[in-house]
């Protein structure tokens, strides 16, 4: 699924849509964890298999998996496993919110990302009956809609690291989209020397079938104490996603607008 960035710009937060600081770290440090795992089991396959290619699949497990570790003591967050198309599984998480002033319950997915070879126009094109996504993007309408989210385009383009039945399945019958207030993907972008480069919270408005950018997380990278030496990049350099994997549909990237400050205030 291809991502259309416009521009990069300064990120301009809309706090009332951050999560919690600590949730967010812990997140964070999940996905170093889980890349660093999933790392080291390439490196044993590539040893004791004949052929390994196949775990370049597994990765979004790794991370989920090693999320819904960083996460289990905190009392606002739980996952459970869903599944799309016939055997491709992950974790959804679901936040609530700590502050007795705020309600409502957010959804929340881990999703990879990858810089696309060139910039697409951002024009909607025909969707899927049933993608998932989209349908979960739904939850965010009401915030779209009443200015409490918006979003400026910038230009950059990434593409979710989605199979290609993940793609056009349909929600999980576990959850409805009503049963959630928001509903944030959060984006790891894994660079040319195999690192994640940058991780970002952010929101998918339906109606523009873009992701708002929340918030930059990248910074939180050196609060997770993961350290992957430059060897353990071995067993992954070469790797390439096939361009069968995704479809042309544009899911683009914007930055979230900052509110308004009253000078009173």
């Amino acid at each position: 699924m291809v991502l259309n960035i416009r521009n990069e710009a300064k990120i301009m937060s809309s706090k009332k849509m951050e999560l919690p600081s600590n949730l967010e770290q812990q997140i964070v440090t999940g996905i170093m964890s889980g890349y660093k795992s999933y790392l080291d089991e390439r490196i044993r396959a590539k040893q004791n298999l004949k052929v390994s290619a196949a775990y370049a699949w597994t990765k979004g497990n790794h991370i989920d998996s090693e999320v819904a570790v960083a996460v289990e003591n905190n009392q606002t967050i739980d996952f459970s496993t869903a599944k799309a198309g016939y055997v491709w599984e992950y974790l959804q998480f679901t936040a609530t919110s700590p502050k007795s002033d705020e309600t409502g319950k957010a959804l929340i997915f881990i999703k990879g990302s990858r810089s696309a070879k060139k910039n697409f126009d951002g024009k909607k094109v025909s969707q899927p009956d049933k993608n998932y996504l989209r349908e979960y993007a739904k939850i965010n309408q009401h915030l779209f809609k009443s200015g409490q989210v918006s979003g400026t385009s910038t230009n950059h383009s990434v593409q979710l690291e989605l199979p290609i039945n993940e793609i056009r399945s349909s929600a999980s019958d576990s959850f409805k989209t009503s049963d959630f207030d928001r509903f944030y993907i959060v984006t790891y972008e894994i660079d040319k020397a195999y690192q994640i480069s940058s991780i970002k919270l952010t929101m998918p408005d339906p109606s523009s079938m873009s992701l708002v950018i929340v918030k930059d997380l990248t910074d939180l990278i050196q609060n997770s104490m993961v350290t992957i030496e430059t060897e353990e990049f071995d067993a992954v350099r070469g790797d390439k996603v096939p361009d069968a994997q995704y479809t042309d549909q544009p899911f683009g990237y914007e930055i979230a607008a900052e509110e308004e400050q009253n000078p009173e205030s």
